[in-house]
């Protein structure tokens, strides 16, 4: 069973200005015209490292720009992904916010 395709977001390091790739999830679930960012903009990622097929990558748990934009792609408390969850998980997750 194979990986969905996924959605990725190219970020430049603030202080080493290197370009990383940061893995938001699969396409059927992240859908990029949801999130409102435009090449240039300023913002903080969290997640984590992980290997897959032998590759380091980030996995972004959230992407914040400025004060008031917050797009989550996981829950923070255990790393479960959202596209994991029932409907009525997601619901609630997301009404906690």
């Amino acid at each position: 069973k194979g990986m969905s395709p996924g959605v990725a977001l190219l970020v430049k390091d603030g202080d080493s200005d290197e370009v990383i790739t940061v893995h938001l999830g699969p396409s059927p679930f992240v859908n990029p015209n949801s999130i409102s960012l435009r090449k240039g903009e300023k913002v903080k990622v969290k997640g984590v490292w992980a290997e897959i097929d032998g590759k380091e990558i980030f996995m972004a748990s959230k992407l914040k720009k400025g004060d008031y934009y917050e797009y989550k792609v996981r829950l923070t408390k255990d790393g479960t992904p959202f596209w994991t969850m029932s409907p009525e998980e997601l619901a609630k997750e997301r009404a906690s916010k």
